[in-house]
């Protein structure tokens, strides 16, 4: 008997992912993120500083039930806005929600936070170098970055950062480590490894529902026991972005 194939690991694409924060005003902002396998929108509204309106849009998912889960940020309303994008996980189980729609709404709450007005946009790539060892960059429009080669689960280079975990409780150690700006664009960073770092290793097309081949059962929305049968797979929604200029989010790609 024989194990599977090896991984050309120089011949997998680097996964790219986009995320655009805009705040309308002080009291309205928006959130997207579009990568291979996802593309969603939240938008938060305030109200004396609370959350008085939560909305989503799954406008390409990859399973089903994905676009129920919006139904679910309805448990942040009534919460203080803050300017820590995690400070949700104060209100609401992200266990119970889409992780990717939580995320955005996390960051739109921490846009109206802190008085964002105007566009804050996020480009992250995460390359394969080796067996369990990867590239994975994040720049923000503004120049702000974050370069790190991370090696099963830790970052490894910089040096500075050697041997910090990407698992729980990265926010402890990152949100003393970064300042505000940089904490959030670390944040971004570690959600893309995660998403990326997988995304070669499962073709989605072959499976009929999120049942099939998925062991974090209940780690997320779609993935409950009571529903994970039921989400079926959306054939033909997974896409890629070869060239920087049809990358993520680029309004001629949409």
């Amino acid at each position: 008997m024989t194990g599977p194939d090896p991984i050309d690991y120089q011949a997998i694409t680097p996964f790219r992912r986009a995320t655009e924060i805009v705040g309308i005003d002080r009291q309205l902002a928006t959130a997207e993120v579009e990568d291979d396998h996802h593309h969603f929108r939240v938008e938060v509204e305030a109200r004396d500083g609370v959350i008085a309106r939560v909305s989503g849009t799954a406008v390409r998912r990859p399973w089903t039930m994905c676009a129920l889960a919006v139904a679910e940020l309805q448990k942040l309303v009534g919460a203080p806005l803050s300017e820590d994008p995690t400070a949700v996980l104060g209100y609401a189980n992200i266990r119970l929600q889409c992780t990717h729609l939580f995320d955005l709404a996390g960051l739109a709450v921490a846009a109206l936070g802190r008085g964002q007005v105007g566009l804050r946009r996020y480009d992250m790539t995460v390359t394969p170098l080796s067996e369990g060892r990867w590239r994975a960059e994040i720049d923000r429009d503004d120049g702000l970055r974050h370069d790190w080669t991370v090696l099963l689960g830790e970052i490894a280079e910089p040096e500075a950062l050697a041997g910090k975990s990407l698992k729980a409780p990265f926010s402890d150690w990152a949100r003393s480590w970064f300042d505000a700006d940089g904490f959030e664009a670390a944040l971004l960073l570690r959600r893309a490894i995660f998403v990326g770092k997988f995304r070669h290793l499962f073709d989605l097309d072959k499976r009929e529902s999120a049942a099939e081949g998925r062991y974090n059962i209940g780690g997320c929305f779609v993935l409950q026991p009571g529903r994970v049968a039921d989400a079926k797979r959306i054939k033909g929604a997974t896409t890629s972005f070869p060239l920087m200029g049809l990358g993520p989010l680029a309004r001629d790609h949409d």
